[in-house]
């Protein structure tokens, strides 16, 4: 304890110290507090990151979807087409008898 408080008693006299403040249940120098928000801050945006990659992988995964739905849906209308093409056909074979 005692080369604790030597240690201190130097830095105080080599203006080595920070003034400490009381938040929540701990303490923060100014220095500590501004490492603690600049950490806080980079986590922060690497979540707003992985939130956005996020967004656009389900965006371009929803757009291959709809796109495959009109690809199919433009299918079935062209078979509906041939089909009735078809029957008409047969509508007009079936008339000449």
């Amino acid at each position: 304890m005692r080369e604790r408080n030597e240690k201190l008693k130097e830095k105080i006299l080599n203006g080595e110290t920070e003034e400490s403040v009381a938040i929540g249940a701990g303490s923060y120098t100014k220095s500590e507090w501004s490492k603690f928000l600049k950490d806080f801050d980079d986590a922060q945006d690497m979540i707003k990151q992985q939130i956005r990659e996020e967004i656009t992988k389900r965006v371009e995964k929803q757009e291959k979807i709809e796109e495959i739905e009109d690809e199919k849906f433009e299918k079935d209308i062209d078979k509906d087409i041939q089909d009735k093409k078809e029957l008409e056909k047969e509508y007009e074979y079936a008339q000449k008898f």
